[in-house]
């Protein structure tokens, strides 16, 4: 058995299974089967090209069992297979694996990074139905900080929206760390409204009212390198904020107040 093989050990039933199910074209010449084979090769020989990618292929090891695809096949193959495939492949491999958890993040449950980055493209690329040249695209990533895997995934030609991205990853009870980019009252509310919680930033001009000062406790540590600290509880007279009541903590860490 090649490496190859054996990194592709454990989710080669999931995809088998995947590939016999799926819808299929009648014109197909590529299953998505070996198209996934060809996509984790294109990782771990680190092409910098769709040509550069064809070229791989062309002259990979026999053992591989990787046939040559044409690169306009590949494109293809971009287009016509769907990420969705790929979305579900991942949740059953992270469902059938057991991985170690983090004591101390044990005890909040589910916690989860979010946040969307552009990825650049390989050159050629194409939006369906369109001639317009995609040099990147919006990845919204789902990232399981209790086990420090990336746990699930859209992207931005489905769902450009990086808030309501995340409106799609919601599950009840788990907690989410985001950055101020996410910031909005109605996406707290819906939050709220799934019962979910969540860590993030705010922006310096948001406007509160104090309802309730709350004590402030921090490790010794922390009082030598924060200053300004202070928790409340805070309502705002912005109109998706009505009935709202959240809380918000400051400090100031050197000449950044957060």
């Amino acid at each position: 058995m090649t490496v190859f093989d054996t990194l592709l050990e454990p989710v080669v039933p999931i995809l088998e299974e995947i590939e016999q199910n799926r819808r299929k074209h009648g014109n197909e010449t590529l299953t998505w089967l070996m198209w996934v084979r060809a996509l984790i090769y294109f990782f771990t020989k680190r092409c910098g090209s769709r040509n550069a990618w064809a070229a791989a292929l062309a002259g990979a090891f026999p053992a591989l069992n990787l046939p040559p695809i044409p690169p306009m096949t590949l494109s293809d193959a971009m287009h016509r297979f769907p990420p969705t495939l790929l979305r579900r492949a991942l949740a059953r491999l992270l469902a059938s694996r057991d991985f170690p958890q983090h004591p101390e993040l044990a005890l909040l449950a589910q916690v989860y990074a979010v946040d969307g980055s552009e990825f650049p493209l390989l050159s050629g690329m194409t939006l369906p139905g369109s001639t317009d040249t995609m040099q990147s695209v919006k990845l919204h990533l789902k990232f399981h900080l209790n086990q420090l895997l990336p746990c699930d995934f859209l992207l931005g030609t489905t769902e450009p929206s990086e808030r309501n991205a995340l409106r799609k990853l919601l599950e009840r009870g788990a907690t989410y760390v985001l950055d101020r980019g996410y910031f909005a009252f109605a996406l707290l509310r819906d939050l709220i409204v799934q019962q979910a919680f969540v860590v993030m930033r705010a922006y310096h001009s948001i406007g509160v009212e104090t309802v309730q000062e709350l004590p402030v406790n921090v490790p010794a540590a922390l009082e030598q390198r924060w200053t300004g600290s202070r928790d409340r509880l805070v309502t705002s007279s912005h109109p998706d904020a009505q009935g709202l009541v959240f809380r918000l903590i400051e400090f100031t860490i050197g000449p950044t107040t957060y």
